[in-house]
């Protein structure tokens, strides 16, 4: 089953700190060339399916975009 969380910046700077998590960037690579969170994975739509076959299925994932969702 698929769990999805809106988490604020404080909860994701402990999973990262403490769990093993990953942090995904789904902006233009244009924004994320620009500036992005240390780290940071950046996914177009054309990488996602292979991002989510090859990733470890009990890894914590953590996403974000322009909106900070």
């Amino acid at each position: 089953m698929h769990i999805f969380n809106r988490i604020d910046v404080q909860v994701a700077n402990e999973m990262l700190k403490n769990t093993s998590s990953v942090i995904i960037d789904i902006r233009d690579l244009d924004s994320y060339n620009s500036n992005h969170i240390s780290g940071a994975i950046h996914l177009s739509k054309e990488d996602v399916k292979k991002f989510i076959c090859n990733t470890d299925k009990n890894l914590s994932i953590i996403v974000y975009c322009y909106h900070g969702n």
